[in-house]
């Protein structure tokens, strides 16, 4: 486990080191939620992609696209 940690931590400071814009995330879980609804809003055919692949997702993961997307009113409810 050790050997993975130094490996992780050594591969941040390269992508730090060579100004990888991801590297300079703070919250991913906030840049990864915002980077889904943005492809929903501004994207052509975006909304209907996004749609598509949540109804693929297992019933659980449903769950949390339907928390966390924010998918225009006139698009009909994921459900389960």
């Amino acid at each position: 486990m050790e050997d993975f940690e130094d490996a992780d931590e050594a591969n941040e400071e390269d992508l730090l080191e060579l100004r990888d814009e991801f590297a300079k995330i703070d919250n991913l879980e906030a840049f990864v939620k915002d980077k889904l609804n943005s492809i929903i809003t501004d994207e052509d055919k975006g909304c209907q992609y996004m749609y598509y692949c949540a109804k693929q997702l297992p019933k659980e993961d449903i769950q949390l696209a339907q928390k966390f997307l924010k998918f225009p009113s006139e698009v009909p409810q994921l459900g389960l």
